[in-house]
């Protein structure tokens, strides 16, 4: 059930990785608040209407649930709002790099204190090496003259890791496309009553950049959300944590093919040690034994 649950989680990487590109598109024509709530509108009617195709049945939120999901569901409003404002003041790069060290730093302290997951050498070391891949793209682009919002983008990173993690408590009955629509619903309310409050006004509708991206952006949530809600519920916080910053990986090759943002030999090297980390806690420990086994041979024979 593991590897599906990180195939699952590759997959929702590989998506959410198109995220920033999106927000690229919208933002040349949306603000935050009105983008966020068209987009979800979208999400209820597409996420409505698949529930009633499958035949799936509206399940009655539990009271122990109820405080799990209402977190959830305060968490992505938290999340969306600040991505979309961060992804529109610095580069998509320097982004990813606060948002998944806040996600990847959160999944191992939910993961150890709450979940009472065990932090082994080899998760340590993972996680070492994925932050120095971290470092080594994005650091040379960080300026101490957007602090504020190099601030902002960080605690993006830690509500984002509390969105992914806190699936893990709610209890396992409910159709994920229900979720998928609580999650929705959340933000199209609160980014509503903002957008009222500030008077955004709603762009004509044309078939351009902008709205074909908010179009997409919804369809690519609910599959990538389906995929992470799936995948977390069967694998450690700890291990989902490393393998979710895959998306920087995604996203540094998306953003090379749509906007031109060059590759360069740090960025290839900083990218592989990503992959390193997130690879490797999914290595089964009797391969780990074996390597070590026989190097030890070979070490005793020279």
């Amino acid at each position: 059930m593991q590897s599906k649950g990180i195939g699952a989680l590759l997959f929702a990487s590989m998506l959410y990785g198109f995220f920033g590109i999106y927000a690229r598109y919208i933002g040349s024509q949306f603000d935050v608040f009105t983008q966020n709530w068209i987009r979800n509108t979208f999400v209820i009617s597409l996420t409505t209407l698949l529930i009633i195709l499958f035949k799936q049945k509206w399940k009655k939120v539990k009271k122990k649930d109820a405080p799990w999901i209402i977190g959830w569901v305060i968490c992505d409003i938290l999340f969306v709002i600040s991505f979309f404002i961060v992804f529109n003041n610095l580069s998509i790069g320097v982004t990813l790099f606060l948002l998944y060290s806040g996600i990847t730093i959160t999944g191992y302290v939910i993961g150890t204190f709450l979940l009472k997951e065990k932090l082994t050498r080899i998760k340590l070391a993972a996680i070492i090496i994925s932050i120095f891949g971290l470092l080594l793209i994005y650091s040379g682009q960080i300026s101490s003259t957007q602090i504020a919002m190099l601030m902002l983008g960080f605690a993006s990173g830690i509500v984002g890791g509390l969105w992914f993690i806190l699936p893990k408590f709610i209890s396992k009955t409910y159709p994920k496309l229900q979720l998928i629509t609580f999650d929705a619903i959340g933000i199209l309310v609160v980014n509503l009553l903002l957008s009222q409050l500030y008077q955004h006004n709603v762009p004509p509708f044309t078939l351009s950049a902008a709205w074909i991206s908010i179009f997409l952006y919804g369809i690519t949530q609910i599959t990538a959300d389906f995929s992470m809600i799936y995948g977390f519920k069967l694998v450690e916080a700890q291990i989902g944590s490393l393998i979710l910053p895959l998306e920087i990986v995604f996203g540094i090759v998306y953003a090379y093919f749509f906007f031109q943002e060059t590759l360069s030999l740090i960025t290839l090297i900083g990218g592989s040690f990503i992959l390193t980390g997130a690879i490797l806690p999914n290595i089964p420990q009797k391969l780990w034994r074996s390597c070590f086994l026989y190097l030890t041979v070979k070490t005793t024979k020279l």
